[in-house]
């Protein structure tokens, strides 16, 4: 699993950032599950054997010091979709130098079932992937992971979230239009993952979940926010990112009429 630390000394504060993202490899049939996610995990997740993670419950973790759950209000999910739909758009319009426009780039909407698999992640308060996080209706789902830690000065949830999306987002520096055009080992090396997460062409919903919560880090007493999003398709090995082509060239609907004009039009 690959991740990216970054860490900022000031006078008076501190805050440490840890990223992670997961990719996939392609499943087979798609199999109709029971409404036991736990019980299903053998029908839902790949490969053999893994737990899915609604079999960690919905109690806080024993690591958790005073956790808090961060309801994602509609001030919330706005602020999450805004961020991504904007990358998204921008890629898709050909705005970055190092990629092509996208011939066809869905705009991501909410998705309550996904928020709520990221919840039992995000209370274990534990900065780790879970082994499978997919719902009955999408069997690829991909994850973005970030947490911080801050000392001397108070940090929003709000300002939290909009210091994960950029991380993720800077990624784009990185990378070339190739690590893109098939996501593949020199691909997962180049550290793009949440990047090409974010702006995946077949992931149209997306759900987060966010834990606030104390701790101790060298010796001193600390905040900590932890942010969970699943996305209803994941990086999926040897297959691409999105497809290079003239933009919303194979939109079924053609390009949106709304905000963001260089994405797929939705079907109302």
């Amino acid at each position: 699993m690959h991740s990216n630390v970054v860490v900022y000394r000031w006078s008076l504060l501190c805050w440490w950032w840890c990223l992670g993202f997961v990719f996939l490899y392609p499943s087979g049939p798609m199999v109709q599950a029971a409404f036991d996610y736990c019980a299903a995990s053998k029908d839902l997740c790949q490969p053999p054997g893994a737990r899915h993670v609604v079999c960690n419950g919905r109690n806080f973790g024993p690591v958790c010091q005073e956790p808090k759950l961060i309801k994602m209000n509609e001030r919330y999910r706005k602020q999450i979709l805004e961020f991504h739909n904007k990358l998204r758009n921008n890629i898709a319009c050909g705005y970055f130098r190092r990629y092509a426009e996208a011939s066809s780039m869905e705009q991501l909407d909410w998705d309550p079932k996904l928020a709520r698999m990221a919840e039992y992640n995000a209370r274990t308060c534990t900065f780790a992937h879970d082994e499978c996080r997919n719902t009955r209706k999408y069997r690829r789902v991909g994850q973005n992971l970030a947490i911080n830690w801050f000392y001397g000065v108070n940090m929003t949830a709000s300002q939290a979230i909009d210091k994960f999306q950029y991380h993720w987002y800077q990624e784009h520096s990185q990378g070339k239009q190739k690590l893109v055009d098939r996501y593949t080992l020199p691909s997962m090396q180049a550290g793009i993952g949440h990047f090409t997460q974010m702006i995946h062409a077949d992931a149209h919903r997306i759900g987060c979940a966010m834990v606030r919560f104390a701790g101790v880090m060298k010796g001193r007493a600390v905040t900590q926010y932890y942010l969970v999003c699943n996305y209803s398709e994941g990086n999926v090995y040897e297959r691409p990112v999105y497809r290079k082509g003239k933009r919303c060239s194979k939109c079924k609907y053609g390009c949106s009429t709304g905000t963001f004009k260089c994405l797929c039009r939705k079907q109302h």
